[in-house]
């Protein structure tokens, strides 16, 4: 498990994340908020000059050491993802940041070899000659240039196809549009160093959530906010936000909670009970208390 510590200039805010976290409870606000300073926090040059000079500057620890932003990378998933749109999006699309994954070794591919050397040759026999212009000392021409990774795949265009028909954004079911980016986040995380985070703000079907628990890389993390309850996910995956904060993998703070807050004593077995009664929605008469002091 990391710990990660969200610093502000009100209080500090630590989430313990082994690969999911969920985020429950009703603060919808507050959750939106830890989402906003953990991006700010791990976006270069995110600050303003507004919030450097009121002291709101949002930092990051991991396990209580600075964070390099550059060894992590977040992503978040969207219900109407639109891959055409997102190819347009330059150095923030998921899709270039796919394909630069998957060509990154494409400078030994002979085909591509191929291609350059056909440009440089389109460059020479036609198109300096055709867009020539001479002037008295100087004359000017275009050429297309060596063919770079970046521009080549600029020149990629998505295709989908079934049943040898092709098909466009609005043929895709809900559970499509989610699976793609997991799959592009999941290639693009294989094999690499960073940490790569995955915001999830949207609904989960049963089959997408059991995807995501059959996602074994270990530089993924997920956070998720959405109140589902599952008896696949530990306890531990838990945060319950609501007017407070309380990390379920947290077990000091959780002793301190029950004993400062709650009427009762609880013993482990029993405060998992509690705590599982209380994702559930059971409304026992030790859950109402406990929601009553959330």
């Amino acid at each position: 498990m990391d710990k990660f510590t969200i610093i502000n200039e009100n209080n500090n805010i630590d989430i313990i994340v082994d690969k999911i976290k969920i985020f429950y409870g009703k603060n919808y606000s507050l959750k939106k908020q830890i989402i906003t300073n953990l991006e700010q926090a791990l976006t270069k040059n995110s600050s303003s000059e507004y919030a450097k000079n009121t002291y709101k500057e949002i930092n990051l620890n991991v396990n209580d050491q600075k964070v390099n932003t550059n060894q992590f990378e977040i992503y978040k998933i969207i219900s109407d993802f639109d891959i055409d749109a997102d190819l347009k999006l330059g150095t923030k699309s998921l899709c270039q940041k796919y394909l630069e994954k998957k060509l990154e070794n494409i400078e030994y591919n002979d085909l591509y070899n191929t291609i350059k050397e056909l440009l440089k040759t389109f460059d020479m026999e036609y198109l300096s000659t055709n867009t020539n212009m001479q002037l008295s000392l100087s004359n000017l021409n275009f050429q297309t240039g060596d063919l770079e990774i970046k521009q080549f795949i600029k020149l990629i265009k998505p295709k989908l196809i079934e049943n040898d028909l092709e098909k466009n954004y609005f043929d895709l079911t809900y559970e499509e549009l989610i699976e793609y980016q997991l799959n592009m986040i999941y290639e693009i995380a294989k094999d690499n160093d960073k940490t790569h985070i995955i915001i999830i703000d949207t609904h989960l079907t049963k089959n997408l959530f059991n995807k995501i628990l059959n996602i074994n890389e270990a530089n993924i993390k997920f956070i998720i906010l959405q109140n589902l309850f599952n008896d696949n996910i530990k306890l531990s995956n838990y945060i319950l936000i609501n007017n407070k904060i309380l990390d379920l993998a947290d077990e000091e703070n959780i002793n301190t909670f029950i004993f400062e807050e709650l009427p009762f004593h609880l013993d482990p077995n029993e405060i998992n009970e509690l705590f599982t009664e209380y994702l559930k929605n059971n409304k026992t008469s030790r859950v109402i208390e406990l929601f009553n002091v959330l």
